[in-house]
């Protein structure tokens, strides 16, 4: 946990975000180039139980954890905050794709699923979090949504 002026702040390793990240793009690449609908169905349970959960419930959270271990990569803690609304994001984008591809709308469904493919691509491979950068963006505008409060 991280702590300023008495107050405590859940934390996160970012080097496990970002694995994670590199996994899901995978798998979201694979749905883009095969459209098989399990593999998208494994995203939204993926976000949904790391957004409204517990990341313990994730696969990818396990893979993730196992390769920090594996690989003996150090821990960087970072604020939970911004990763968890970017989770939240993720999952109601995948599931706006899901919809879209269960109404048989492929152009809609491989461009939503695209645009998922390189907003997690850009984290996990240059250290760019779009959903962190509108959480940033949104504080700066004192912009709150009650349910994600800290």
């Amino acid at each position: 946990m991280l702590y300023s002026k008495n107050i405590v702040y859940q934390s996160t390793d970012e080097n496990q975000y970002r694995i994670q990240s590199s996994i899901i793009a995978m798998v979201a690449a694979a749905f883009i180039v095969t459209l098989y609908l399990p593999l998208l169905l494994l995203l939204c349970y993926d976000f949904a139980v790391r957004a409204l959960v517990t990341p313990k419930l994730s696969p990818f959270y396990h893979i993730a954890k196992w390769t920090i271990k594996t690989a003996d990569i150090a821990e960087y803690k970072v604020s939970a905050a911004p990763k968890r609304f970017a989770t939240t994001i993720w999952l109601i984008l995948s599931l706006v794709t899901l919809y879209s591809a269960l109404s048989g709308n492929e152009i809609a469904t491989l461009l939503l699923s695209t645009l998922l493919v390189l907003c997690i691509s850009a984290d996990a491979l240059m250290n760019i979090c779009v959903g962190c950068r509108i959480f940033t963006w949104m504080k700066r505008y004192n912009i709150t949504i009650t349910s994600l409060k800290e």
